[in-house]
This record gives structure tokens, sequence and C-alpha cells, in this order.
């Protein structure tokens, strides 16, 4: 941030560069609700927003509105779609929709299989949970992400909330077995303890 702070003063009007130090502040603003006192991660829907640091949030929102007429680069639409996050009160106020687009921007100038796995989980709550575990599906066929843990780990979540649990069980179980942070390793335990054991055949 303090690089991001200098690079802003020795070369100012630079979208990126703004947009680039927006995005680091709007971040490190939720840094204390992002964990418990256990180091585990808590979840967005979940974060305690008193705890966020209005004064970096404000900061962030100055520097992406110095000029919205620049071509958009991929911070500045990353740094849009996380402003989105940190302007709604309350999770149910978040504009999915608009988060949608942002993406939809982001995949136009900086594709990548992350970028769909953050879409859909995006449009899965702009237009519903099969939607999004739909579009997941598509890049599990393309053999995208096939060790990437935060795949299972959404897509258990996304599953865990449209009740099909057998399968929200086995995406816990291969998000646990291929995260190595213990951490988090403790919160998919957790999670996956939450759904019960599983049916006997």
């Amino acid at each position: 941030m303090r690089l991001a702070r200098l690079l802003d003063e020795l070369l100012p009007n630079q979208s990126e560069i703004e947009a680039l130090y927006a995005l680091m502040l709007f971040h490190d603003a939720r840094r204390q609700a992002r964990v418990n006192a256990s180091g585990e991660p808590v979840l967005l829907e979940d974060q305690d927003r008193s705890l966020w640091e209005s004064a970096k949030i404000s900061r962030g929102m100055a520097l992406l509105a110095r000029d919205v007429t620049s071509s958009w680069g991929p911070y500045r639409v990353q740094a849009s779609i996380v402003a989105e996050h940190v302007r709604a009160e309350n999770w149910k106020a978040t504009d999915w929709r608009r988060i949608c687009r942002y993406y939809d921007i982001l995949l136009a100038i900086d594709p990548s299989p992350v970028v769909e796995l953050n879409r859909a989980v995006a449009v899965a709550y702009a237009q519903g949970y099969e939607t999004g575990l739909a579009l997941m599906d598509e890049l599990k066929t393309k053999g995208f992400l096939d060790d990437y843990a935060p795949l299972f780990s959404a897509r258990a979540e996304l599953l865990r909330r449209a009740r099909r649990t057998g399968e929200a069980r086995a995406a816990y179980a291969r998000a646990i077995e291929l995260t190595r942070n213990e951490p988090e390793r403790r919160y998919l335990r957790a999670k996956l303890a939450e759904l019960g054991p599983a049916a006997e055949a």
C-alpha cells in the first residue's frame, strides 16, 4: 500500500495506479473481519461490517471517482467489484447484477479460469444457485482448475445452499484435500461437519 501510494504521488492521474491503490485499501479495510480469533476465514456474508475501516473505504472510493472517463483496465474493474461489496450496507443489499456486469468486462479484457469462477459465484447470487453451479460445471468439464481448492470450496457452499447435500459433502472433502493452510482446513472441516453424517446405502 505504501508503494502504491508513492506511485500515485509520483505518477498522478494514472487510472490503473489509482485503481490498484483503491483495491488494496478496500481489502485492507476488511482485514480485522476476515478471520476469527483462531485465524479461520469468515465468509463475507458473516463478517462484522462494523470492524471495516471506513476511512480506508472512503479513500478508495475517492480514488475510483477521480476519473471515470478513463479506459478500464483490469485493476479498475477489480476495484469496482470490491467497491460494490464495501458500499453495501449488508450482504442482502449487495448489487450482484452489477457485479456480474463488471465480471463480464473483466473477462473481455483479462480472461482467465479464476475470473470465470468468480463470475459463476456472482451469477449464483444474482440469478440462482443452480445457474452458478452450471457455470462451475462447465469449468470442470474443460479441465480447468482441477486442483484449485477455491473451486471446490465455492462449489460446496453453493451446493449446500441448493440443498444438494451429498454433492456438497464431496466438494468439501475435495477442498479439504487440496487446501494446505491449516486454519482454512479447520474451517472447511467445520462446514463439512455441519452437513451431518453421510446417509448409509
